[in-house]
């Protein structure tokens, strides 16, 4: 059972939390997406708000109707969505379709060398190396930001970039076999 914190309005105009418990079945799944849409819409009448969701084609048929329900109300409220995609909304559930059809395109463009040292300091910190690392990663991803990052989660992986003591580790140096050699075999990992 899904737990849900909803947000109500008291008497004194402030807000109160209570708490509903939600079974699988269809009434509830219905009553959890009204809940949800409610909390969302009462918290962007009086906040700016933003959702992103990496890789939309991999979202789940529930959750993406209840994306697509929020996507049909952004003109009411300061909400901000932003999906990412790599698969054409062609073959997708009717969800996802509605929300490709309210949405507008932008294609992302490759990252410059400077924009990729940038991505990675912001996700590893002012570490030493990063840059070396970036200059790397650069050359085997070509500007590509979803296989920087890729890449990066590949290094961690392989235990090549580790994370002590509230601070991440870069290596001294990068082997040949730290990385692949070219973009489709990074995609190919």
């Amino acid at each position: 059972a899904e737990l849900l914190f909803e947000a109500a309005a008291d008497a004194s105009s402030s807000h109160a939390l209570r708490t509903r418990t939600f079974s699988a079945n269809g009434a509830d799944r219905v009553a959890l997406q009204d809940a949800l849409t409610t909390l969302w819409s009462q918290l962007a009448r009086e906040h700016v708000m933003m959702i992103a969701v990496d890789d939309i084609d991999t979202v789940d048929e529930p959750s993406a109707a209840w994306l697509a329900t929020l996507v049909t109300q952004l003109k009411k409220r300061h909400m901000l969505l932003a999906f990412s995609s790599a698969q054409p909304a062609n073959d997708a559930s009717a969800a996802i379709k509605l929300i490709a059809q309210r949405s507008s395109r932008h294609t992302l463009m490759p990252l410059s060398a400077a924009q990729t040292d940038a991505l990675l300091l912001s996700a590893f910190g002012d570490v030493p190396r990063v840059s070396l690392l970036a200059d790397r990663v650069f050359s085997v991803a070509r500007g590509n930001p979803g296989a920087t990052m890729d890449l990066a989660r590949h290094l961690i992986d392989r235990g090549v970039i580790s994370y002590q003591g509230g601070t991440w580790s870069m290596p001294i140096q990068l082997s040949l076999n730290d990385l692949p050699e070219t973009i489709d075999e990074a995609f190919a990992m």
